[in-house]
């Protein structure tokens, strides 16, 4: 069975896991803002749903050329998960790069490689009003 057809059967947030199976831009919202951000072309396309899970975690991951998109969908924080580059949350003001990303409880989140910053154009980012 399809990972979207075992969550939405068990009531699970689809915008929040659909983050994983986009072809490029993603529509990412947190606090009221929102952004649709060009992560780029999959790196990384898996047969079955577990192969996006990162070992020892809750959380799915799925790689692209500009970013990564993460999925927690157990309801307890998943705390530290490896990133395996450093990557930058476009909501935090702080721009701080990381390794490692602590998510909460059926949450997701999408994240920026740091390397690929300097590349980006006005049309990479978008706030919308």
């Amino acid at each position: 069975m399809p990972f979207s057809a075992i969550h939405a059967r068990q009531g699970q947030n689809s915008s929040l896991k659909s983050c994983l199976f986009c072809d490029s831009h993603i529509t990412a919202a947190r606090d009221g803002d929102t952004h649709r951000l060009d992560i780029g072309k999959p790196n990384q396309t898996e047969a079955l749903i577990e192969f996006y899970r990162v070992p020892m975690h809750s959380t799915y991951a799925r790689r692209f050329e500009r970013g990564i998109s993460l999925y927690n969908p157990e309801a307890a924080t998943d705390v530290d998960v490896p990133l395996g580059a450093e990557y930058v949350d476009p909501f935090d003001k702080r721009c701080a790069a990381t390794r490692t990303y602590t998510l909460q409880g059926q949450s997701g989140a999408v994240l920026v490689r740091l390397d690929s910053l300097s590349s980006w154009t006005d049309s990479d980012v978008r706030g919308e009003i």
